[in-house]
């Protein structure tokens, strides 16, 4: 692609000299040379050549460190090496849609981040939409496809990002779903619900998408972002449903059992959900 050169970080190379063969030629000796951040890229580079599928427009930006001195090129190094990563979120958070589902939101009331912590220390927490987990809870209730959500949330961002982010996205439904989970959190704190059910922190996803689909909770519902007290008596019922799982899952393995695992388990949501009818 013409765009690689932008989409990619580079190769920072350092080297004890540098010469330019001749005062008319771009290219230049490098004496010493030794890749420091990059190699990834040129093995990639290397492997396409290689398989034939290089483009004819392919160009890579290359930084060039001449220097002898061992501390100031060990600092190099560490810095070149410790960059915060580039992550799917962060390459999709200018996209169209994500600068409307920002303007949507804040015409009610909240302020999605599609750049993580985009809105740190401007806006009180309670109205910050981190998205990666607005993509988690959305996901996980539109799709009634929590233990996927739960377990392969990198997809939400790549395969599955315009299942999820396009233009018949709901806004208040994805907020909803959000909120919802904000809820859950808040309910989760409560004593009583933390000692009997263990498996509260894990089951969150699943809690999401069944209060959501199973008990018609919508955007309208929520008042600051809370749901009143009322709606702690549907959790409970979702909570008594789960656990008969649980424990059903924890009889059959015994000393192998996790909650973890039961809950990246594609069939635990719909075995819930027989629970509940």
């Amino acid at each position: 692609s013409a765009y690689f050169v932008y989409m990619n970080n580079g190769v920072t190379i350092t080297c004890d000299k540098m010469n330019y063969i001749d005062r008319e030629s771009t290219s230049v000796e490098l004496k010493g040379l030794q890749v420091i951040n990059g190699q990834q890229t040129i093995r990639s580079l290397a492997e396409a050549k290689k398989s034939g599928k290089m483009g004819k427009n392919i160009k890579v930006s290359v930084r060039v460190v001449e220097s002898s001195d061992e501390a100031i090129l060990s600092l190099i190094i560490e810095s070149t090496n410790s960059q915060t990563k580039v992550t799917l979120r962060d390459l999709h958070s200018n996209d169209y849609i994500q600068k409307m589902i920002e303007r949507n939101m804040e015409n009610l009331g909240y302020f999605y981040e599609a750049r993580k912590n985009k809105y740190q220390g401007l806006k009180a927490r309670k109205y910050r939409v981190d998205a990666e987990r607005a993509a988690q809870d959305y996901y996980s209730a539109k799709f009634e496809s929590p233990a996927l959500a739960k377990d392969k949330k990198v997809l939400l961002y790549g395969s599955l990002y315009e299942d999820i982010f396009n233009e018949k996205i709901n806004v208040e439904e994805y907020l909803a779903s959000f909120l919802l989970h904000d809820n859950i959190i808040r309910w989760n704190k409560n004593e009583k619900i933390r000692k009997e059910y263990t498996f509260i922190r894990d089951s969150a996803l699943h809690s999401v998408a069944l209060l959501f689909n199973k008990f018609g909770i919508k955007f309208s519902d929520f008042s600051e972002g809370e749901l009143g007290g009322s709606y702690i008596k549907n959790y409970t019922k979702v909570l008594d449903a789960t656990k008969k799982v649980v424990d059903e899952r924890y009889k059959k393995e015994g000393d192998k059992y996790e909650h973890r695992k039961t809950f990246k388990d594609p069939e635990t949501y719909g075995r819930i959900v027989e629970n509940l009818r």
